[in-house]
């Protein structure tokens, strides 16, 4: 089936993004329009793979353009610049493997103002195959930018020194080696490929053709929080039809989530706790994740079975994973990884935690 367009590219395009179940290939000359780059972002955080091909130039590379390209390799985007002296100008996109969106349009902020038109190919073999083998040619020539972190896959370690009970030796004290709280302390952000909530129902996004009517079976506001009983807001809406859940953008209140949730949490709705009005824990097929609603992505992707955070800090988390004990802080860092069989915070970046029913105290990283 072929659909052209020549007016509401953008809306045409985020259409088409916010459906993606698998995979987004993307070569286009310039890419400056953040509102068809946020949708990517949201993407990545939902399992989906993206890769961008794109030109290394002034443009590109502006300090004045808002897409945040480091943003997007962090989370596990790929990236390949075309860096060598001939233009790349081309401007298609693969979504799935089953649609193309190609023609004159490229995804800048000027062009969606300029006479433009775009085609977009379902189900058109001999089109699908054309674009998947230029891609794969773009692909092959240009090297790509990729997140080179810490894979977690396999989330099992070995524990080189046994416990000792004399305490007159600091060497034999330990009940834990230096070198495995080494490898489990502060790896970093969570990788986008660990996690899936593609099973998670999207939600249709007719709505986005109504950008000022939204209606709800509900609007539900948090209670007042159990720590703080006299703090006046409410820091997060929520829409409610039937069983399905959305976060509601405050003043508009317009669904800021593509996905399903069914559960929430709110963390730590006091002035002194920077940014955690902003924040908020979501249940989504079955497991916890932390959500920031002012950049719209997990910065805790949901794989937590559970989660607890103590109430003298509402910056650091326990997050259990497959019957295992880890922490994560506020922004999606992974403080200890989940290797324990019991944490403890006592304090920021003071935990107790427990392993072949030994307890050990880690402060910064290190052994106390």
């Amino acid at each position: 089936m072929i659909e052209h367009y020549s007016y509401k590219i953008q809306n045409a395009i985020q259409k088409e993004l916010f459906k993606a179940n698998s995979s987004i290939k993307i070569a286009v000359a310039w890419f400056t329009n953040d509102l068809l780059f946020q949708p990517l972002l949201l993407k990545l955080a939902a399992g989906v793979s993206v890769e961008l091909i794109l030109n290394k130039d002034d443009i590109n590379c502006s300090d004045d353009n808002e897409v945040d390209y480091d943003e997007f390799v962090k989370d596990g985007g790929i990236l390949r610049w075309n860096n060598t002296k001939q233009l790349m100008h081309e401007k298609f996109c693969i979504i799935d493997d089953k649609i193309v969106i190609y023609g004159s349009y490229n995804w800048t902020n000027k062009a969606e103002y300029n006479e433009e038109s775009i085609t977009i190919a379902r189900q058109e073999k001999g089109t699908i195959d054309f674009y998947s083998d230029k891609f794969k040619k773009l692909s092959e020539k240009y090297s790509a930018v990729i997140y080179t972190g810490k894979s977690y896959d396999n989330d099992s370690y070995k524990i080189s020194e046994q416990f000792h009970e004399s305490h007159t030796d600091n060497s034999t004290t330990n009940s834990i080696n230096q070198s495995f709280i080494d490898s489990v302390y502060n790896k970093g952000k969570f990788p986008s490929h660990m996690f899936d909530i593609s099973k998670a129902k999207l939600y249709p996004t007719i709505y986005l053709e109504f950008p000022k009517l939204y209606f709800y079976d509900e609007i539900i506001t948090p209670p007042d929080h159990p720590y703080f009983p006299n703090y006046d807001t409410a820091c997060h809406f929520v829409g409610k039809n039937g069983n399905i859940l959305f976060l509601l953008e405050e003043q508009y209140f317009a669904p800021i989530n593509d996905f399903f949730f069914t559960d929430y949490k709110c963390v730590g709705d006091a002035p002194k706790w920077e940014h955690t009005d902003r924040i908020i824990w979501l249940k989504t097929d079955g497991k916890w994740g932390l959500y920031d609603k002012g950049k719209r992505k997990f910065c805790i992707p949901p794989i937590c079975d559970d989660f607890w955070n103590p109430k003298q800090d509402f910056t650091q988390f326990v997050i259990i994973i497959k019957d295992k004990y880890g922490v994560a802080d506020i922004n999606g860092n992974i403080v200890l990884d989940w290797v324990f069989d019991d944490i403890n915070i006592v304090g920021h970046d003071l935990f107790r935690v427990k392993i072949d029913n030994k307890r050990v105290i880690i402060e910064n990283g290190q052994l106390k």
